[in-house]
């Protein structure tokens, strides 16, 4: 996987279908992509059909997001809740070019 941008986030997220916290996550991330516009790359995986890169990626449950910049692995999250929503965005904060 390669970004256009250097140096770009990328955000895997790792989904599957009929899974609600799936769902909740997507929609999430959904709104991270309005207020923060191509400041990352999203890129959506359905674990289910995608095995390589689940397994690559060492994806044992979903929802699983994984942080990657300049191919490093730099934040890993499974499952999604309120709770974790603000630490999501600290995240994606701290990995925006300055």
């Amino acid at each position: 996987m390669e970004t256009n941008k250097k140096n770009q986030l990328q955000i895997l997220d790792f989904w599957a279908p009929k899974c609600r916290a799936c769902e909740n996550l997507g929609l999430f991330l959904d709104q991270l992509r309005e207020k923060y516009g191509d400041a990352f790359e999203l890129i959506k995986i359905n674990a289910r059909e995608y095995e390589e890169e689940r397994l690559k990626f060492r994806v044992m449950n979903v929802p699983t997001l994984i942080f990657l910049k300049d191919g490093d692995l730099v934040f890993r999250n499974v499952g999604f809740d309120n709770d974790i929503k603000q630490v999501i965005e600290n995240e994606i904060m701290n990995h925006l070019p300055r």
